[in-house]
């Protein structure tokens, strides 16, 4: 090994499979510790061995499913993708020397890593130490963006790739993500424009389906945070906006909702955002969320177009209070209305978690007559009349 090491004119082919046997050994760990030195000091080194930590280190995924059919292009497809399992020790020593390091890192290394990270990510539930990995993995992505900040773009550059990093490691470091979390929610008042629209491109991300899971899992109170603050819109702009009367026709505008849920939710769906995730981990957290946008949306609905919707007497309502009617609220939940797609997916989501629970024998009544006295509009009470006739 120390000759290998060293790199004395020996062929790459037999340095590569002394880097291997090191890092597929038990004594992985300690190895990595005695070079640690010969590796920063060559960064081509480094570079080899996470190469051959990613090439080498890996086995078959069995959260993947076999492939349909038996032809040669279906094994093949299946061998690729289940073959990306990280496997062994190694994965988290070489971590946690890069970490340790992490100032040492030059500009031109921070892609690889990306891609080092990345691959931790695949399969971390099944490597030893997988908590402390995540945190490491949301430092080092953390450091990255503290660094990059001013290069945040809407494409896939580097910098999205890290923070996509972050929300898929926020379980490994709970309270420094909601911290930064926090940070981001702070930094919409920015009057800095530029620091202003980053924030709320991250936090948008962060919002939709594929990235939201962690958040939800582990930080539910900050995740309904981020929707309400990223989604809902002042009721003080109610009035103005029915004043100046140019913006009512876009739907979002009129209950309420940010312009972007018209794009990240489209088409509606439960599926669309993190309000699935929520539901299923912190079903209470999911309701309130649900009930409170929905509020939200009716109140600024009947202050921006009073015309549009029917005041329904206390008497006449469903919980003894104001309820608020329109048909475009009753069939929102179905998404066969013109409304938000934002609104439609929370909704669907809800009717879609109550039915599975009601049909797995759970109670749910207690969950309706939340729905029932707490929702102040139709948007609700429909969901609730859809699950007593199923």
């Amino acid at each position: 090994l120390d000759i290998c090491i060293a790199g004395t004119g020996l062929p790459q082919l037999w340095r590569d499979e002394a880097l291997v046997g090191l890092l597929r050994s038990e004594a992985c760990e300690r190895l990595l510790s005695r070079y640690e030195t010969e590796l920063w000091s060559d960064n081509s080194l480094l570079r080899r061995v996470v190469h051959m930590l990613r090439v080498a280190c890996k086995g078959p995924k069995n959260s993947i499913p076999e492939g349909v059919g038996n032809t040669e292009g279906a094994k093949e497809a299946h061998a690729r993708l289940s073959m990306t399992q990280p496997v062994g020790r190694a994965w988290h020593r070489v971590v946690k020397l890069i970490h340790d390091n992490r100032t040492r890192l030059a500009e031109a290394d921070w892609v690889w890593l990306a891609a080092l990270l990345e691959d931790v990510c695949q399969g971390s539930h099944e490597l030893p130490e997988s908590t402390e990995m995540m945190g490491l993995v949301f430092d080092l992505a953390q450091h990255f963006l503290q660094l990059h900040d001013d290069d945040w773009y809407r494409d896939e550059g580097l910098p999205k790739r890290y923070f996509e990093l972050i929300t898929n490691t926020v379980g490994g470091a709970p309270d420094k993500a909601a911290a930064y979390f926090r940070q981001l929610q702070d930094d919409l008042t920015s009057e800095e424009q530029t620091q202003h629209r980053r924030a709320e491109e991250k936090l948008e991300f962060a919002l939709d389906f594929l990235h939201s899971g962690q958040l939800a899992y582990f930080l539910p109170e900050v995740l309904c945070a981020v929707a309400n603050r990223v989604c809902l819109k002042d009721p003080s702009e109610a009035r103005r906006r029915g004043r100046d009367g140019h913006e009512l026709y876009e739907h979002e505008a009129q209950l309420g909702l940010r312009h972007f849920g018209s794009q990240n939710f489209f088409p509606a769906g439960s599926l669309q955002g993190p309000f699935r995730y929520l539901l299923h981990y912190h079903f209470p957290y999911g309701l309130r969320l649900a009930i409170d946008m929905a509020n939200a949306a009716a109140s600024f609905l009947a202050l921006a177009a009073p015309n549009e919707v029917e005041r329904v007497a206390p008497d006449q309502s469903p919980n003894g209070h104001e309820h608020i009617h329109s048909s475009m609220l009753w069939l929102a939940y179905r998404g066969i209305s013109v409304t938000a797609d934002t609104l439609a997916s929370a909704l669907m989501a809800l009717e879609e978690r109550l039915l599975q629970a009601a049909g797995a024998g759970q109670r749910i009544s207690s969950s309706l007559e939340a729905l029932l006295a707490e929702g102040t509009s139709s948007l609700t009470t429909s969901v609730v009349a859809s699950i007593v006739t199923a």
